[in-house]
């Protein structure tokens, strides 16, 4: 990868999070990267929350960042393509919400929040419903369906 798509992956970052504009120097971060976490936690949409946890300090993680995380794995899809592994992160908590961030871009998934509310049974029945989409929507694998959105 060109360095200057490097510095493009590091200000999309620095948009999407309020961070200042960074450039890398040197053609070896280029060949560092390869592998994209898309999310982890944020302090944004607190005020969409609905309960009482929307008071609270921290960022958050799980379900508030679904739908934004699904738009950072497309962006970095339609950026990078295939050239560096994403990982799809936030909000993963079924079969259909791993597959919504694969068919977006991601080759992998984190789990972590969905884990914590239902428990480490919840990697047996993701991986038993993503399995059952793939095959209903005729892919043979992950591998096949990453990006396919696009």
């Amino acid at each position: 990868m060109k360095l200057k798509n490097v510095n493009t992956i590091i200000n999309t970052l620095g948009e999407l999070y309020g961070m200042p504009q960074i450039q890398p120097h040197g053609d070896a971060l280029s060949e560092l990267i390869m592998t994209v976490l898309s999310q982890n936690t944020s302090d944004k949409n607190r005020e969409k929350l609905k309960n009482i946890n929307k008071l609270e300090k921290g960022g958050l993680s799980g379900k508030p960042l679904y739908h934004v995380s699904n738009n950072i794995i497309g962006k970095f899809y339609k950026l990078l393509g295939k050239k560096i592994k994403i990982i799809g992160v936030g909000g993963v908590d079924s079969g259909e919400a791993a597959f919504e961030k694969i068919i977006r871009g991601a080759s992998l998934v984190q789990l972590y929040t969905g884990m914590v509310y239902k428990g480490p049974g919840i990697a047996s029945s993701i991986s038993s419903e993503l399995i059952d989409i793939l095959k209903n929507k005729g892919f043979k694998n992950i591998s096949e369906a990453v990006g396919t959105k696009y």
